[in-house]
């Protein structure tokens, strides 16, 4: 009884250390280093030029989280809806959109090598209290 309990064990272990690592390494993946030359916006903040991680959190396919160069420090953990392309990119595409003269050009979405699909970062207007 205790032998069969211990294969038993040994299998579940087996099991979890074949399987889970890789079920997680699919989201792991949406990681990417980017290199700022200017300042830039995103939801809540302006990031100075700089080196950056973007990374899409393990618990969502829609909560992207921003830390420095290297990873000590999260800057923001965004909510953000997807964005679709018709064809996928080859390599990762960050899209800027235009701000008022003086401002930082703002981060509007960020799409991994081979999806079709990114992230699209939302900004709230403070005018008209809704997202732009």
């Amino acid at each position: 009884m205790k032998s069969i309990r211990l294969f038993a064990v040994v299998l579940a272990a087996l099991f979890f250390t074949a399987f889970v690592p890789n079920a997680r390494a699919g989201m792991l993946d949406k990681r990417i280093t980017v290199i700022f030359s200017q300042p830039v916006e995103i939801p809540g903040l302006v990031l100075p030029a700089g080196t950056y991680v973007f990374e899409r959190a393990d618990t969502s396919q829609h909560v992207v989280r921003i830390f420095n160069a290297n990873e000590t420090h999260v800057f923001a953990t965004l909510l953000t809806v997807p964005e679709y392309l018709l064809n996928p990119v080859d390599k990762t595409v960050i899209t800027l959109e235009e701000r008022a003269t003086g401002a930082p050009e703002a981060v509007q979405a960020w799409f991994y090598p081979g999806d079709t699909s990114g992230e699209e970062f939302l900004y709230m207007n403070s005018a008209e209290g809704g997202q732009k």
